[in-house]
C-alpha cells in the first residue's frame, strides 16, 4: 500500500523531507502555499500531512486539515 503525504512548508523544508523519504513507497506532494494547499486538499485525500508550524497563516491549513 501506498502513503499519500502532503508536506507543507518552505521549499527549504519540503526538500529536505523529499530527500529523506524518496525511496519509500510513498507518493509525495510538496506545496509551499496555503492556498494551494487548501484547495488540494478538498479535491484529494491525504493519508499523512506535515506542516511547518513557523509558516505564516499555519493556523488556516491546520483547521482545515482537521475539519476535512
Amino acid at each position: 500500500m501506498r502513503l499519500k503525504i502532503l508536506a507543507l512548508g518552505h521549499p527549504n523544508v519540503t526538500h529536505r523531507i523529499s530527500a529523506s523519504i524518496a525511496s519509500k513507497n510513498i507518493d509525495l506532494v510538496c506545496l509551499s502555499e496555503i492556498p494551494e494547499s487548501i484547495a488540494l486538499l478538498k479535491q484529494e485525500r491525504f493519508d499523512l500531512a506535515l506542516v511547518d508550524s513557523h509558516m505564516e497563516g499555519v493556523a488556516s491549513v491546520c483547521n482545515q486539515i482537521t475539519w476535512l
